[in-house]
């Protein structure tokens, strides 16, 4: 494994995790020092992605509010799904549990500027409610489809610039 990460990053990548304070080398029994792949790999990963609480805290952060989401990515679906699912892996990626996921989706789409579309969500968040076999996966595809079916019929409608002032200062 060493081997491989060795020949796999460049030299300027080589020296960062190096001289970084973390230890990458183990001692055998018999007193003989090597460099441990893991141990490399790891110190690797932590160097290229920052992983800390506080970026932790920042994404479980954000999952809280894709209400205000949903405004900054302009009621586009297909944009706010991306930015969800980007959210979920940085969590997933640093072993943190996902919480809350569904009502915060839901509470993102609901704030929504489309009300055909509103009244879809709404319909799928009664049908979980009543205990639906829904996941997350399943209805960022629902709303994602329904979303692009609505643009597709030139259904969808989105609030026109006073109103969506309007709609920002009450988020």
């Amino acid at each position: 494994m060493m081997t491989c990460l060795m020949n796999s990053c460049s030299a300027e990548c080589l020296n960062k995790v190096r001289s970084s304070s973390y230890n990458h080398t183990v001692t055998s029994n018999n007193g003989e020092i090597s460099e441990d792949g893991p141990l490399f790999l790891r110190i690797l990963i932590s160097r290229v992605v920052v992983d800390n609480r506080s970026s932790i805290s920042y994404c479980s952060h954000q999952l809280t509010c894709l209400d205000q989401l949903m405004g900054k990515v302009n009621n586009d679906i297909t944009a706010f799904n991306d930015e969800v699912q980007n959210i979920v892996y940085q969590l997933q990626s640093r072993g943190e549990p996902i919480q809350h996921l569904m009502v915060n989706l839901f509470k993102g789409y609901e704030a929504g500027a489309d009300k055909e579309f509103i009244s879809y969500i709404c319909m799928k968040k009664y049908k979980y409610n009543e205990g639906g076999s829904i996941d997350a996966e399943k209805l960022m595809s629902y709303a994602e489809n329904q979303y692009m079916e609505m643009i597709r019929n030139k259904e969808w409608t989105t609030p026109q610039k006073d109103n969506q002032e309007i709609l920002a200062l009450t988020a």
